[in-house]
């Protein structure tokens, strides 16, 4: 893998974390980030937390992280950030590593169905 794509990953686990709650997959990018030679003090700090850590200190500690790495924020509107987070899961889906059940069965259990019907609405404009 290039940087890039540690990189992307990492931004792309954070998205999800903070709709679904898989925090180890943040730190697990974090450290695939490490280990790929990239750095930086709030990146070294994000791979040595842990899910138990306060949510707002883990949440300072992704955004300084992004920042650091010059990456888009995580976005705090909450519409934004489900329709990042679908992206995220569709291109999962369409690399292999999301079956389409998979996919469907995240979307029903971590999106409410009036922020699906946005997300898909939104989702379709950027498509037309």
């Amino acid at each position: 893998m290039k940087h890039s794509d540690e990189i992307a990953r990492l931004r792309d686990a954070a998205v999800l974390w903070v709709v679904d709650g898989g925090y180890d997959r943040v730190v697990d990018a974090a450290v695939a980030c490490l280990v790929a030679g990239i750095s930086t003090p709030s990146l070294d700090m994000l791979a040595g937390s842990a899910p138990a850590d306060p949510y707002a200190e883990r949440l300072d500690l992704v955004r300084n992280t992004l920042d650091e790495l010059g990456l888009p924020p995580v976005p705090d509107d909450p519409d934004e950030l489900a329709r990042e987070a679908v992206r995220v899961q569709l291109r999962a889906r369409s690399a292999g590593v999301l079956s389409g059940s998979d996919l469907e069965t995240w979307v029903t259990g971590r999106l409410t169905c009036e922020t699906r019907a946005r997300v898909e609405d939104a989702l379709a404009a950027e498509d037309a």
